[in-house]
């Protein structure tokens, strides 16, 4: 069984999760922060605070992640690197994860290894698949 995590700033990742679970079937948990990262201001946090590598709080989640076989990791590239609610979720949670696939959506032309090399890093494993969708792309799988 598939569990589906994600952060949505502006609801265009939450599109992106609702859509995968749609079609490969899973649980969806939103990552939650307590930092408001809403509107034109929000995108300025926002940005700061992933080029400062910052790991807002986030709401507690308490599920049991060893019922799953998969958790999907779903959120969006901030100034290059991971969204920091994200990046939270991954250190707090990433050793508990069983095999984990990521989907991450960008505004640019790269192909953002170096933002799933961060990700292994955190997790402390190796991710098992990696999907990297340009804002507006529509999910394939």
């Amino acid at each position: 069984m598939n569990l589906i995590v994600y952060y949505s700033r502006s609801g265009n990742v939450r599109r992106i999760a609702e859509s995968y679970a749609e079609k490969n079937g899973g649980d969806l948990l939103q990552i939650v922060s307590q930092r408001d990262y809403s509107g034109r201001l929000g995108f300025l946090r926002a940005c700061l605070a992933a080029i400062n590598r910052r790991t807002p709080i986030i709401e507690q989640v308490s599920l049991d992640f060893s019922k799953y076989t998969r958790v999907v990791l779903c959120g969006a590239v901030w100034a290059g690197t991971i969204a920091s609610p994200l990046r939270t979720f991954l250190k707090r949670h990433g050793a508990s994860l069983p095999e984990v696939e990521y989907i991450i959506l960008h505004g640019g032309h790269n192909d953002y290894e170096d933002v799933f090399a961060e990700m292994d890093v955190l997790l402390g494993k190796q991710h098992v698949a990696a999907t990297s969708l340009r804002d507006g792309e529509e999910l394939k799988t």
